[in-house]
């Protein structure tokens, strides 16, 4: 996240040390507080490591704790690497986010991060057509690592982007076969006021 989306949300604290950052969350008395490691040359976050989030939990300053574990670079669709997300082991609940604008373009730089990573994951080739199918196995993807990272979090596939009637419409369709698998999937589309348009159990 850049800089300036974190201070929208409230006090930012920025520390890399993880005893002055809990010292520095304790005092803060806003109803949101953002926090970051660093801020990098490019303006954006460098996020904290899972041991100062598990830390931050265990502390019981906050109610709540909402973390941005795997970013996109501003594309509508990325799958997993290796390595990511960067998931807590305390944490309870993992929101697993996939842009529905992206279906019908192709797996391709315009609007997919690390395509080559993406049609791996879907078992599909470079340039070939996003489909509701793609979305479905980078879920499975982004469950496996969940499940691995954090066996005892619920897992919820959201559906975003859902402001136009035809995504709204492909959005219902997939919530549809995916909740036969998990307890909840939302359908989401931040533009609107509304922002959360559906929740399927």
């Amino acid at each position: 996240m850049l800089r300036s989306e974190l201070e929208s949300c409230g006090p930012l604290v920025i520390e890399s040390n993880s005893d002055a950052l809990l010292r520095a969350l304790r005092v803060q008395h806003a109803q949101v507080t953002a926090a970051a490691g660093a801020i990098g040359p490019d303006g954006k976050a460098v996020g904290l490591g899972v041991s100062e989030l598990d830390r931050i939990y265990e502390s019981g300053i906050f109610g709540h704790i909402l973390v941005e574990a795997d970013g996109a670079r501003g594309r509508d669709l990325k799958a997993p690497a290796f390595a990511e997300p960067v998931i807590p082991a305390t944490a309870t609940t993992v929101l697993a986010l996939v842009g529905l604008r992206a279906v019908g373009h192709l797996i391709g730089a315009t609007h997919v991060h690390r395509p080559e990573h993406v049609a791996l994951i879907a078992n599909q080739e470079v340039g070939s057509e996003i489909s509701g199918e793609t979305l479905l196995r980078i879920f499975e993807r982004y469950r496996v690592l969940s499940l691995r990272m954090a066996p005892r979090a619920a897992f919820l596939p959201v559906l975003s982007q859902a402001d136009t009637p035809e995504r709204l419409e492909l959005a219902m369709r997939l919530a549809a076969r995916l909740s036969s698998s998990y307890d909840r999937v939302l359908v989401t589309a931040a533009r609107r006021h509304q922002c959360v348009c559906e929740v399927l159990c």
